[in-house]
């Protein structure tokens, strides 16, 4: 009997090594053979084609505006126009990797006067991919004239991953920051600014942000730096991603053993 009792005890510890042995090869493999992104395709398009324009006011309350149609990728350009004293400039660089828009404004000191940057990107990308969404506008203008930020990700459907809008009229020199509240007449913000795109889906990125002189003649003049981001980071696919987790999984119950091995012997 107790020759039999010492063989199932060590078929019991016989097990647990082999057990140990292959967690260890799925964790070596799944570390040897890091977890692959699935490659994807940003195509620019779809219900409309997208589109950047500047505008700049001047006193006389002419505008002079810019309006560019990127197609393909990357696509890369600065547009800048002035009217009078006011100044709008764009710079727009669009890639696989994601989105960057950067601009300036200057504002003349006469009623009305206003620079704009609006512009409307339609895409789809060919595999999911997590986004990540950051920006900031700010403006030095004492007078704390109107300055409006808006910025939405349309999705499928109904769906909107995030928006954010951002208006102040009274409030010198103001800044707003991306998913912050912030703006003496409107703070608005939902959704998030990290997630996931689908894939083969239409996505729309509309932004509109401005300053003006609103409501004085003696208003002064007012300059503005803002950029936002869209950036896009592939999804590893399933089969890696569940290969390290059957690793740590099994090298997890490992350790939950051990004690319980030492305390039989």
């Amino acid at each position: 009997m107790a020759g039999e009792e010492t063989k199932r005890e060590d078929g019991r510890h016989g097990a647990r090594p082999r057990r140990s042995l292959f967690a260890g090869c799925v964790l070596a493999l799944a570390l040897v053979f890091p977890m692959q992104a699935l490659a994807y395709t940003v195509t620019l398009g779809g219900r409309s084609t997208p589109y950047f324009t500047t505008v700049a006011r001047g006193s006389t309350l002419d505008d002079t505006s810019e309006t560019v149609r990127p197609t393909l990728l990357p696509y890369a350009y600065t547009s800048e126009v002035r009217e009078g004293q006011a100044r709008s400039m764009g710079r727009y660089s669009l890639d696989n990797d994601g989105f960057d828009i950067q601009f300036e404004q200057d504002r003349e000191a006469a009623l009305y006067s206003r620079a704009d940057l609006l512009f409307s990107i339609y895409f789809s990308v060919s595999e999911p991919v997590y986004y990540t969404a950051s920006g900031d506008y700010e403006i030095e203008d004492p007078s704390g004239e109107r300055i409006h930020w808006s910025t939405y990700l349309y999705g499928p459907g109904d769906e909107i991953p995030f928006y954010s809008q951002l208006e102040s009229r009274s409030t010198p020199n103001e800044r707003f920051v991306l998913g912050e509240s912030g703006g003496d007449r409107r703070s608005n913000f939902g959704g998030a600014l990290r997630g996931v795109l689908e894939a083969d889906a239409e996505y729309q990125l509309l932004v509109w942000a401005y300053s003006q002189n609103l409501t004085s003649s003696d208003a002064s003049s007012a300059s503005a730096v803002g950029r936002i981001a869209l950036e896009f980071e592939p999804v590893p696919e399933p089969g890696s991603a569940l290969l390290l987790s059957l690793g740590l999984v099994g090298l997890g119950a490992r350790r939950r053993g051990g004690p319980a091995r030492a305390a039989i012997r």
